[in-house]
């Protein structure tokens, strides 16, 4: 099996990098394409759904992957599907639309003794400052 998947940011696909191997082994390949930016992605998925939909293999899956940020959970995901429906349609793959519902920077952060095992300086007691308590609260910062 292949697996393609289409993702927002880089964060996102270096994370990926590092999890998916883990995940499906070394039996199964897959592609991360980085759009670089959420609005990058939802406008070019309906070119890219018409694209897979005319040579995808029987063995390949596509998982769609962004941030909720502030979108409605419900209408992001109409959008999705939407734009992934010819692939679904006319070749009936499997097509997984994940959103990530806190920004991934806070899902790491929730793991102090993983952030020390690669940066030993952060305090083991970084839990205890107020910002790091609920990592969920932590929103990204704007780029400058």
């Amino acid at each position: 099996m292949h697996i393609e998947f289409l993702v927002e940011e880089p964060s996102m696909e270096m994370t990926l990098k590092i999890l998916i191997p883990k995940m499906i082994g070394s039996q199964h390949t897959f592609v991360i394409h980085n759009f670089q930016d959420k609005k990058k992605l939802l406008k070019r998925l309906p070119k890219r759904m018409q694209a897979y939909a005319n040579f995808l293999p029987s063995d390949w899956r596509i998982v769609v992957l962004v941030d909720r940020d502030n979108d409605n959970c419900k209408q992001l995901k109409q959008a999705l599907s939407k734009a992934s429906h010819v692939v679904i349609k006319k070749k009936g793959h499997v097509v997984l639309h994940r959103i990530a519902i806190e920004e991934l920077e806070a899902w790491f952060l929730g793991d102090i003794p993983a952030i020390r095992v690669e940066f030993p300086k952060v305090p083991a007691n970084l839990y205890k400052n107020k910002k790091f308590r609920d990592p969920d609260a932590i929103k990204a910062m704007p780029l400058s």
